[in-house]
């Protein structure tokens, strides 16, 4: 762990040795925000993001910064322990294929959404916006609709994996879709126009805006990034409910012993109006946190350790080791499906404009766990292994 000192007596801590010139300038920006009481975190998995990095946590007194909770608000994952073993006789690769096959057909994958609404309805979902002001998600209620239980694009992905006794884990990575990234713009916007109209331009010029808490515009954020986070847990749970009843059809005896669920780009309230914003990073208190790699290498299932130095958080993933335009000059697609190929991974890698996710895009996954348990933030309950992945268009 290194610190950097603060003209304001706040520190950068990173808990990983190197990080990117762009992204370190980018957390001095943060240290020296008026608002913030704490000290700023960069987690193993940091890179460049908008405004503040992805992989950092802050904390800012009754001050809220909508590009330091990030464009995909609520940006979640989901985990799912079955009974299936892979070593069992009963178990059937072309099973998984058959129902990688039925996800393909059932949940649309990519930027769009379905043309019609979900078969289910979400009129306790949707009924909170008859209260109160939510200019974002009112206009983009029938947008929203049709895009709950989709996927997504991007990083975003299904998978399937096994853990060290055999056992298969489904996986989720997505969020709130087109919903998150509206509103988080629209009170940017907001937020900009504050801060120069109080004097504040550098925060705008940083991207860095922040609206007061007890602001009009920023109770009307706080409220709509609550939304989002109910809206982005309600598309895990129907995309998981899709995905529970294809499993249902190809072994029909598979039950679902473990269900965990966790998110990341948010901000809370705590003790004396202080807002802890996490940014591509999970809470890790006295609890279970999933923190998956890329699709070539493992994710974790982790508890927390309750540690107040990273503030209660831990890294929501892996992290970008190269950006999307350099990983498309640079990688070589033959070279990143051989890598998964020899795995025995199921995966869609097939052309050049998809090697922004791939493999070695991202950072050593096992790294980034290590240096977190070292540090006392999180200790491993499960090490998963990829079987299959369906990535976002």
């Amino acid at each position: 762990m290194e610190c950097t000192t603060s003209t304001y007596n706040k520190k950068i801590i990173k808990y990983v040795a190197t990080v990117e010139e762009k992204a370190l300038e980018q957390a001095n920006n943060v240290l020296h925000l008026p608002s913030l009481v704490t000290d700023v975190i960069l987690l193993p998995d940091v890179h460049v993001g908008f405004g503040m990095p992805i992989g950092c946590v802050m904390g800012l007194y009754k001050a809220i910064s909508p590009n330091a909770v990030g464009k995909d608000i609520a940006c979640s994952v989901s985990a799912v322990k079955t009974n299936l073993n892979i070593n069992d006789d009963k178990f059937n690769l072309d099973k998984i294929k058959q129902i990688m096959k039925h996800i393909r057909l059932n949940i649309p994958l990519g930027v769009g959404g379905r043309r019609k609404q979900p078969l289910e309805t979400h009129d306790s979902l949707f009924s909170v916006l008859d209260a109160g002001n939510y200019p974002v998600s009112k206009s983009l209620l029938r947008d929203s609709k049709c895009k709950i239980g989709t996927l997504g694009s991007g990083n975003h992905f299904i998978e399937f994996q096994k853990n060290s006794q055999g056992y298969l884990w489904l996986m989720i990575h997505s969020g709130s879709r087109n919903l998150g990234a509206e509103v988080a713009n629209h009170y940017d916007k907001l937020a900009q126009a504050h801060c120069k109209r109080t004097g504040y331009g550098k925060m705008a010029e940083d991207k860095l805006s922040c609206l007061p808490t007890d602001s009009q515009a920023g109770k009307d954020y706080i409220d709509e990034m609550r939304f989002c986070e109910q809206y982005a847990q309600e598309n895990h749970r129907i995309m998981k409910n899709i995905i529970k009843a294809a499993f249902l059809n190809e072994f029909y005896w598979v039950s679902f012993t473990e269900e965990l669920y966790t998110k990341h780009n948010y901000a809370e309230e705590i003790e004396g109006n202080v807002w802890v914003h996490r940014k591509g990073a999970v809470k890790a208190e006295n609890s279970l946190v999933i923190i998956p790699g890329s699709q070539g290498t493992a994710s974790y299932i982790c508890k927390g350790k309750n540690n107040p130095s990273s503030l209660y958080s831990c890294s929501h993933g892996a992290g970008r080791l190269m950006s999307r335009t350099k990983a498309k000059d640079e990688l070589v697609l033959e070279d990143e499906i051989r890598k998964m190929d020899e795995k025995g991974i199921l995966h869609a890698l097939m052309g050049k404009k998809q090697l922004d996710e791939a493999p070695s895009a991202y950072k050593d996954i096992d790294m980034v766990i290590q240096l977190q348990v070292d540090a006392e933030i999180i200790e491993v309950v499960e090490k998963l292994e990829p079987i299959a992945c369906i990535k976002g268009d």
